[in-house]
């Protein structure tokens, strides 16, 4: 799944990189220029966020942070985790859709 993933979100818009987890908490892969404990203390707040959401009435199915010069996209998959790196610079208003499209296609 890694590389059709890979090759599938960097045709976004924006797209800088990402972060995937699987259903352990293991880091599966990391291709932001971010170190990868970084990106394990962050995915984990997150992550920890969404699944204590999950169990609400009012289900969480994303959260978006932004930092400096990033918008950090954290979803929930069917293998995991998945939290991707975009560009401030970029409009990312048509991002959400195509990558829901992308999501929906590789959880099938």
């Amino acid at each position: 799944m890694h590389s059709n993933l890979t090759n599938r979100l960097s045709t976004l818009i924006g797209y800088v990189g990402h972060v995937e987890i699987n259903t352990d908490f293991e880091l599966l892969e990391n291709s932001t220029s971010q170190d990868p404990e970084t990106m394990a203390e962050l995915c984990g707040v997150l992550i920890g966020y969404l699944k204590v959401r999950q169990s609400s009435s009012n289900k969480v199915l994303s959260v978006s942070v932004v930092c400096s010069s990033f918008v950090y996209l954290t979803r929930f998959t069917n293998h995991g985790y998945l939290l991707i790196q975009f560009s401030r610079s970029q409009k990312l208003e048509d991002v959400w859709c195509s990558l829901d499209s992308i999501l929906a296609e590789l959880n099938a």
